[in-house]
């Protein structure tokens, strides 16, 4: 998921990208992040980047959250009440929600309550979803 502003003037630094997975995925992403030094250098540098026990990752354009989808409250706390983000996500601004073979994984009570949630709390959205096809 990612928000900002978009316009003739539109930078890398216009967004702020939320990714949100299991906790084991987090880990293991968070862990490829820190290790690998390409990725690493593109974090914003100094105090403005931390990485939590968990595998967490914090900052002002990119924060990767763990959370279970399924689990809407958590869902909802990650993203409007988690005081580690410094970059609180702001449902006025343009958002774009990417989701990849999500909602075919969850059960459709919870995918619809994700994406109804969304769209409500949300000014302006947008979803793109790719799905698998064929297995």
């Amino acid at each position: 998921m990612k928000h900002g502003l978009l316009g003739p003037e539109m930078q890398a630094s216009n967004f702020v990208f939320y990714e949100l997975d299991f906790g084991e995925v987090v880990s293991k992403k968070s862990s490829i992040i820190r290790t690998t030094k390409e990725l690493r250098s593109l974090l914003p540098t100094g105090d403005d980047t931390r990485f939590d026990a968990s595998g967490e990752i914090y900052s002002s354009d990119y924060n990767l959250l763990s959370v279970d989808l399924r689990n809407l409250a958590q869902f909802k706390s990650q993203l409007t009440t988690n005081p580690n983000m410094p970059t609180p996500l702001d449902t006025s601004l343009p958002t774009l929600f990417l989701s990849e073979c999500v909602p075919i994984y969850l059960p459709v009570q919870h995918s619809d309550a994700l994406i109804k949630w969304c769209a409500e709390q949300f000014q302006t959205s947008c979803f793109v979803m790719y799905e698998q096809i064929t297995p």
